[in-house]
């Protein structure tokens, strides 16, 4: 399976618009993608699971799929103004 920027995208700017909740969760996240029109799926988790790893979120783990208290991190903000910016 290979990364996906869209969908990047979508994530890191539900959590930096939901930034003020007291806690954003994969489940919260994937509702998002649902009123969106998209269906989450394992495509949409790996893609989370992919920024996590990757240091662009912080977020803990719950159980064996789910997470909460997702938040940007510093590299997180570096990435979605970078993606903003390609967009243009």
């Amino acid at each position: 399976m290979k990364r996906d920027l869209s969908v990047a995208l979508k994530i890191l700017e539900f959590i930096e618009e939901n930034a003020f909740q007291n806690s954003i969760s994969s489940t919260l996240i994937e509702r998002a993608f649902s009123s969106d029109g998209i269906s989450p799926s394992l495509y949409e988790q790996y893609q989370m699971d992919l920024l996590i790893n990757g240091g662009f979120i912080y977020a803990i783990p719950v159980g064996d799929f789910g997470v909460h208290d997702c938040r940007l991190t510093w590299a997180g903000h570096d990435l979605l103004d970078s993606l903003r910016a390609a967009k243009r």
